[in-house]
């Protein structure tokens, strides 16, 4: 199942009778229910002028087909057509497609068959993502037609109507590895399962491997990650690469880049990532967020202390992460200390990577939902989803910093306690920004932000605390004039 920001629904069911049966696609809004895709069905929508079938849905309770904010559907089907002769076209006989769909619209954006100079699509994977618009991303497989046989794997993706494939060898020229040697190219982007991070801005960012033009040349590194621009006529930009050097906060202040762990990586529609970095020999080196320039700040590495907990604490394993649309950064980790047990912990980032620690296992929580009552116990651990951003409907960091965490803890009768909370990030809206006095957003600090300020702290807004101090007073007054005053 899946949900999108209206409250719409998407589902999958079995069908079982007369005339009807087969996995089908449902699509549930406003009160009304309406079928998307059913196997058996026709299919002109494939494109061939032919009266195709839908054959398959490549569908199941949890994989298989995504729903944007916005509702659209995108998917992957096998198709036939009974009339036509395998012999004479076997591509337009059957095959695989992918499509982008409502329950009023359906349009096919790749099928198998389809070429581009001297490379066929032979298969193509389930979706991988889908954003706004009906902006989907999917993977596919290719095999070269002219020269000896070979399958190459490539991402493409696409808007319904348009088809973009900058993300790897399906047409020609090479696709030019931008911030590597002159000559250097991207030959593959690696991988089928999370090696790619899309928003819902048409951006992705992906990982892949590096060619060169010439025998008698280097690569300037094998492996690089790369974010695309909204515009599809634009070019990348590189993040980063295997063996970059990256700032630490351990205490030699430098580490060198081997790889990123894909399913950690975080995007928001600004194009803020963040990820998990580790090193040559895959150890974890630390969680990691781009500026606005794209530089990487390092925001808790593997040995550097462990914010808000006692001395000694110091971060060991990093479980999942969340970046919201302000770049706030949640994540889940784990810290140990010479003498005493792990303490698992949530901890919140700015777009500067200044950390603050919201809640650990070492605080008592309120158990009761009941504001009336207080139920505070000792939380033995804490669980927060490890879903992949809005592209996926799955986040638990808000846009307003609420952040949703299912908390464990003791229970005299059950012995184990379980409950959903939602907590506040500590970060208050002043650090969010990267020009503290800008309080609309538009780059000036004028009288706009001055009147901006003055409505926020007359209605006691918790976006006027602007000294973090979580209370909003004369003291926030005076801090925005002074900021106010020296611009920025």
């Amino acid at each position: 199942m899946r949900i999108a920001n209206q409250g719409a629904i998407s589902f999958q069911a079995d069908l079982l009778g007369p005339s009807d049966s087969g996995r089908s696609l449902w699509k549930y809004s406003g009160g009304d229910l309406s079928g998307v895709l059913r196997e058996g069905q026709e299919a002109g929508f494939i494109g061939f002028g032919h009266p195709n079938i839908i054959d398959q849905l490549f569908i199941t309770t949890r994989t298989g087909w995504a729903m944007s904010r916005d509702g659209f559907i995108s998917t992957r089907l096998s198709f036939s057509c009974p009339t036509c002769d395998p012999g004479v076209d076997p591509t337009e006989a059957s095959g695989v497609a992918s499509l982008v769909a409502t329950p009023v619209s359906k349009t096919t954006v790749l099928r198998t068959g389809d070429a581009n100079k001297s490379r066929a699509v032979v298969d193509i994977n389930s979706p991988v993502y889908i954003a706004d618009g009906g902006f989907s991303v999917f993977s596919f497989v290719v095999r070269d037609i002219e020269k000896t046989p070979q399958t190459v794997v490539g991402y493409a993706y696409g808007i319904p109507g348009v088809l973009y494939d900058r993300l790897c060898t399906f047409g020609e020229p090479p696709r030019p590895a931008v911030g590597a040697n002159p000559g250097d190219f991207i030959c593959s982007v690696t991988g089928l399962d999370n090696r790619i991070m899309p928003n819902n801005s048409a951006q992705i960012f992906f990982r892949a491997f590096v060619c060169f033009e010439y025998p008698s040349q280097s690569a300037a590194f094998n492996v690089g990650f790369w974010r695309t621009a909204s515009d599809p006529q634009q070019d990348k930009v590189l993040i980063a690469h295997e063996g970059m050097v990256i700032p630490t906060l351990t205490s030699t202040g430098v580490g060198t880049l081997g790889d990123i762990d894909m399913a950690t990586v975080r995007m928001n529609d600004d194009g803020k990532v963040a990820f998990v970095a580790k090193g040559a020999f895959g150890e974890i080196i630390g969680i990691y967020i781009t500026d606005d320039i794209d530089q990487l700040v390092p925001v808790a590495n593997t040995g550097s202390d462990a914010t808000g907990l006692p001395s000694g604490y110091r971060f060991s394993l990093f479980l999942s992460q969340h970046l919201n649309s302000d770049g706030q950064l949640a994540f889940l980790a784990e810290a140990t200390h010479p003498s005493e047990l792990p303490v698992k912990g949530v901890w919140v980032a700015d777009h500067s990577g200044e950390l603050t620690l919201v809640l650990s296992t070492l605080d008592e929580f309120d158990f009761e939902p009941n504001p009336a009552v207080v139920d505070l116990r000792t939380i033995w651990d804490i669980h927060l989803n490890p879903g992949q951003g809005a592209t996926q409907g799955m986040t638990s960091l808000s846009d307003t910093g609420k952040i949703v965490v299912a908390l464990v803890g003791p229970d005299p009768v059950l012995g184990v306690y379980t409950a959903v909370g939602i907590l506040d990030s500590v970060i208050c809206a002043t650090s969010t920004r990267a020009c503290a006095p800008d309080i609309n957003g538009d780059g000036f600090v004028d009288v706009f932000d001055f009147v901006d300020f003055g409505n926020l702290f007359s209605s006691g807004s918790p976006e006027a605390d602007f000294n973090c101090d979580g209370v909003v007073d004369l003291a926030d007054f005076l801090a925005f004039l002074n900021a106010f005053d020296a611009g920025c």
